[in-house]
């Protein structure tokens, strides 16, 4: 069987090292960078608790916050194959001629 997402709007943020996200906090890690689990060797790393347990945040990941509230990251690419920009409230009520995304802020025309 084939499955479709339904269309569902999430906030998401894009996380780079020195920004602050919330979730994202850093962990002091001394596995070896071979280790199949944990794949960041030695020195703090980003990290975020998820509903499946800590993982390891990437520089340029898209963090994403579901829709309870979860908060999960998400490489770019799958990120830009996965998600577009959504409208802002204004634009959904009509109140904007045209809306999209700059980064992650809304940037409305016609205001």
């Amino acid at each position: 069987m084939k499955f479709r997402k339904r269309p569902v709007v999430v906030e998401a943020e894009q996380w780079f090292p020195g920004r602050t996200i919330k979730g994202v906090s850093m962990k002091l890690c001394d596995l070896p960078p071979t280790a199949a689990e944990w794949p960041c060797g030695v020195g703090e790393h980003p990290v975020i608790e998820t509903l499946e347990g800590e993982l390891h945040v990437s520089s340029g990941d898209w963090i994403i916050t579901g829709v309870r509230g979860e908060r999960y990251p998400c490489k770019p690419d799958i990120f830009a194959a996965t998600y577009e920009p959504a409208q802002c409230d204004a634009c959904q009520r009509g109140k904007h001629s045209l809306c999209h995304a700059v980064g992650d802020r809304c940037i409305c025309e016609g205001a």
